[in-house]
């Protein structure tokens, strides 16, 4: 619950970054990847694409498909970053993540806006974010994209896990 009220709180407080926080944490994206990702028109292709109930993100010659529990958080997350793009008078011909002069966002740029994010996080006195606080940060003190890209991982894990239980494969570890 607290990685939904983090991420619907960045659609409110940086809706510029909002969909690539969620893509970092459902598909384990890099900050990196975020200066990739193209809009559905642009004259290269879409990064974004649907096919059927699947999701997959292009990044050149990597193509990652989004984990079904994750298909509806992403495709939400999407339209609502194709709706602030027209907002921002900016085409879909565009790099999906822009700057304040409407070119492509750097690296740079996303990691500071993502740590922006962070501060507000940390120092809100919001009950929600105060959950998201003690969840992804602990006692850490500060916020970073690579946080979600763990918290994708741990859960990647943790569904296999799962899995392999129901199944009847017992213990992952033997002890």
């Amino acid at each position: 619950m607290a990685i939904e009220n983090l991420l619907a709180s960045a659609k409110r407080e940086c809706p510029d970054i909002a969909f690539g926080m969620t893509l970092q944490a459902f598909a384990g994206l890099h900050s990196a990847d975020m200066t990739e990702l193209k809009a559905p028109e642009h004259p290269n292709g879409g990064s974004i694409l649907f096919e059927g109930n699947r999701v997959i993100v292009s990044l050149g010659l990597k193509k990652i498909t989004i984990p079904s529990d994750f298909t509806e958080a992403v495709k939400a997350g999407y339209e609502a970053h194709l709706s602030f793009l027209l907002s921002e008078c900016v085409d879909n011909r565009y790099p999906l993540f822009i700057n304040s002069n409407g070119t492509v966002l750097s690296v740079e740029g996303y990691i500071r806006r993502v740590k922006q994010f962070g501060d507000h996080i940390i120092t809100s006195d919001n009950a929600t974010l105060a959950e998201v606080r003690e969840y992804l940060i602990g006692t850490d003190r500060r916020f970073t994209g690579n946080m979600l890209r763990h918290w994708y991982a741990a859960n990647i894990l943790e569904t296999a896990k799962q899995k392999f239980k129901k199944k009847g494969g017992g213990e992952l570890i033997n002890k």
